[in-house]
């Protein structure tokens, strides 16, 4: 499996064109649907790490590109609505949206889609590996002294003398009962520093504090989710998005299983409901009936 952090930092250090960017509403649809950061998603279009899946008449018009992508931190498919002559992207839907939107996405485009992903990664290897093989003593020495730099920096600047505050935002991404993934906000977090590091603050949290876990599982419950199909937690700097601590509950496919099982229990449930409605009366329903929704 590819280290999605390595590869995110080469994007961020790549020289590219700069024609995409996220309008307001597609910036808030990446975050909602992806565990992207819109800068990373702008930096994906840019380089053609997708497809153009664009058909000649659409919902959103001729002049706008559909662009399907790989998302390696989800093992995701979506499709990205780009305006082909201002580089503005509109959205970002899931399959299913965009079946009901536009057109269905063929498991041929998906694959095709990932390959291009995966073509990247390794030609990324490759320049890497070429990079580490070379004997230029003059690059290596200037390499050493910028990065003694940013460390003496960073450290000059992450010890203080008073106490600070993070504010972090806790976000659930899991599974629906429709198998698509999504993310959902649980609560928001005050976390206490004297030096500047994000990851490392998170992780003393949860490592020392037993009552944030009760706080998480407290309310994973409060907004009606399945333990189970949750895979991964998400803790952001609210102050600074690109700052987060990732927390992976299970494999993504994992969690999957756990949803479709619960769709088949939910089928269950509305075929016993439906003996107690009818177009004039609705019957009490059972409370063992209604239990089900709650125990996980």
């Amino acid at each position: 499996m590819p280290n999605t952090d390595i590869i995110f930092k080469d994007l961020n250090s790549k020289d590219r064109p700069f024609f995409s960017y996220p309008s307001t509403h597609a910036a808030l649809r990446i975050r909602q649907r992806t565990s992207m950061l819109p800068h990373e998603l702008m930096h994906f279009l840019d380089l053609n790490i997708c497809i153009d899946i664009t058909q000649e008449y659409g919902t959103y018009g001729t002049h706008k590109k559909h662009l399907l992508f790989y998302s390696p931190k989800d093992y995701f498919y979506y499709v990205a609505i780009q305006d082909g002559l201002s580089g503005k992207v509109i959205t970002v839907l899931h399959l299913g949206f965009h079946k009901n939107l536009a057109w269905p996405v063929t498991d041929e485009q998906c694959k095709a889609a990932r390959q291009v992903y995966f073509d990247y990664i390794s030609q990324l290897e490759q320049e890497m590996s070429t990079v580490k093989s070379e004997s230029n003593i003059d690059q290596n020495l200037n390499y050493q002294q910028a990065k003694d730099k940013v460390e003496n920096d960073r450290k000059f600047k992450e010890i203080t003398n008073f106490k600070r505050t993070y504010k972090v935002l806790v976000n659930a991404l899991y599974i629906c009962e429709e198998g698509q993934a999504k993310r959902r906000t649980l609560f928001k977090l005050s976390v206490d520093y004297y030096i500047n590091d994000f990851e490392k603050s998170i992780k003393q949290l949860l490592y020392n504090n037993i009552e944030i876990t009760q706080r998480i599982d407290h309310h994973i419950r409060r907004k009606r989710l399945f333990h189970e199909t949750i895979y991964r937690l998400v803790f952001e700097n609210k102050k600074d998005l690109n700052e987060s601590y990732i927390f992976d509950f299970r494999p993504w496919w994992e969690a999957q299983e756990h949803a479709a099982h619960y769709a088949i229990q939910r089928k269950i449930m509305n075929q016993w409901l439906s003996s107690y409605q009818t177009k004039c009366l609705a019957l009490p329903v059972p409370n063992s009936v209604k239990l089900l929704r709650l125990w996980y």
